[in-house]
């Protein structure tokens, strides 16, 4: 390939991965009323995903979400951890009011296929992962300045992927994503 070719390719892949993280970030900025109402937040999902994970099992997703105007931390685990498959794993969710001063979730088995499917998803590239939930907020908090209050195992690109979101302290999203292995 000449050089000029060569150039313009890699200036074509570079411009298609920005493009895709920016379209990828602009599906997220309806999240305006839950960046908002972040602020509130007494707990951060660290501290939500470790109190899950002493008696729900291994955490395979995290977030924040709005619901009739509450402020949610939710996060979902694995009850047998990431060692067994998801028909034999309970797949829970852990989610309660984030702005109270102590979090005391509910506790959801999921039974529902949006749910189970969902959950299967995260399980299964959480077992393909090298890193826990904690570590792949910690590495994109490294880079990130703000509040991360959302992370879900994703495929990318045909790769697994942890996607992170980040409220800086301008009020943008920041869509990171987290290589699994």
């Amino acid at each position: 390939m000449k050089p000029v070719f060569k150039t313009i390719t890699c200036v074509a892949v570079i411009v298609s991965v920005l493009m895709s993280n920016s379209i990828l970030a602009l599906a997220y900025d309806d999240n305006a009323p839950l960046i908002q109402k972040l602020k509130e937040a007494k707990h951060t999902l660290l501290e939500g995903i470790s109190q899950a994970e002493v008696s729900q099992g291994t955490a395979i997703s995290a977030k924040f979400e709005l619901e009739d105007g509450k402020l949610l931390l939710s996060v979902y685990t694995a009850k047998e951890g990431l060692k067994k498959d998801s028909e034999s794993n309970p797949l829970i969710e852990s989610n309660g009011e984030a702005t109270n001063n102590q979090w005391t979730p509910g506790v959801e088995v999921f039974t529902d296929r949006e749910h189970v499917g969902r959950a299967s998803k995260h399980l299964t590239l959480m077992q393909l992962s090298k890193y826990t939930l904690k570590e792949i907020i910690a590495e994109a908090s490294e880079y990130h300045d703000g509040t991360v209050f959302r992370v879900d195992p994703n495929i990318r690109e045909g790769k697994p992927v942890a996607d992170v979101l980040i409220s800086t302290p301008k009020g943008d999203t920041t869509l990171v994503s987290v290589p699994l292995n």
